[in-house]
């Protein structure tokens, strides 16, 4: 075990222990999320990527360039992404140069998942990634890829808490949302462990493998019930304001991030049943990050335009 594994682990079990006391009331989170300090998700995220990154490689042994001749997935991934923080920067300083600063601020919590993405990508493309030549399934997998879900999912969770703060009591800041980022953090690493070859009781063992799997699905209902909490109050709130048209806005948010999110279990459940492969299940994963992660904060920020 190096260094960086040793300490990932550190910080991820000092990251659990935070969030489990201030769920329980041992501590009052002094953390305070606003629009205007959301920038400094940009570095933190980038760090922990860039650790995991290490850490897992030494841990599992998977770190190696890929002798390989680069896939069309690996240049859409870096292109798509590109093209994403173009956009975002666009449209961060027309709100800077318009009425609409507060949407300026919250452009930066998109534009946090399109750097992260844009860092997997190019790493992926031009680098050398972790990567590990079989997991459960025969496929090839790409740890990084999971922290990469754990951060975008965890910006999202943020900012759902943020948005209804902003629209609900008017207010600039929210509480940590501690409950729903320990479920994304059991999630993605329940889910990567649970596809490794060699299971975490013993090597060559699929039924703690399958368990963890298992373990990882329940985990991934309960937070996409509770992330999206946010979102139905905004519906409701609006609902009571007598403002229908928003209201069904945010509903049909809702409805979109189920359908969306299911992306996910249902590209790994193709590769289960043997239709896809290492190179199609990647880019149908990427697809999903697209689907699922940037088209409903465009939704989001037009309902806020609208009404500001």
């Amino acid at each position: 075990m190096t260094i960086a594994s040793l300490f990932l682990g550190i910080v991820n079990a000092a990251y659990i222990t935070f969030l489990l006391a201030d769920i329980a009331g041992l501590i009052r989170s002094p953390l305070l999320i606003t629009p205007a300090n959301a920038w400094r998700i940009v570095p933190l995220s980038q760090c922990y990527l860039w650790l995991a990154h290490r850490g897992m490689g030494s841990w599992i042994g998977s770190h190696h360039a890929r002798d390989q001749i680069l896939s069309t997935g690996d240049w859409t991934g870096v292109m798509a992404f590109s093209m994403l923080l173009v956009q975002c920067a666009i449209q961060y300083a027309a709100c800077c140069a318009g009425t609409k600063s507060r949407l300026a601020y919250i452009m930066l919590f998109p534009a946090t998942i399109c750097l992260a993405a844009w860092a997997y990508y190019v790493r992926l493309t031009f680098g050398k990634p972790n990567e590990i030549a079989a997991d459960v399934l025969g496929l090839t997998l790409f740890p990084d890829h999971h922290i990469l879900w754990l951060i975008s999912t965890s910006i999202q969770v943020v900012l759902w808490t943020l948005l209804r703060s902003l629209e609900l009591a008017g207010e600039r800041s929210c509480r940590l949302p501690s409950a729903p980022l320990l479920l994304t953090m059991l999630m993605m690493w329940t889910g990567l462990l649970g596809m490794l070859d060699f299971g975490p009781c013993g090597e060559r063992t699929l039924v703690p493998n399958y368990a963890l799997i298992s373990l990882c699905v329940i985990i991934f209902y309960s937070l996409l019930m509770m992330s999206t909490r946010p979102l139905a109050e905004c519906a409701n709130g609006y609902k009571q304001r007598r403002m229908p048209n928003t209201a069904f806005h945010f509903q049909w948010v809702v409805r979109y991030v189920w359908i969306t999110w299911h992306f996910f279990p249902a590209i790994w459940a193709a590769s289960v049943a043997g239709y896809l492969g290492s190179s199609q299940r990647e880019l149908l994963f990427m697809i999903a990050d697209l689907t699922a992660k940037f088209l409903p904060v465009s939704f989001f920020l037009n309902i806020i335009v609208v009404k500001a």
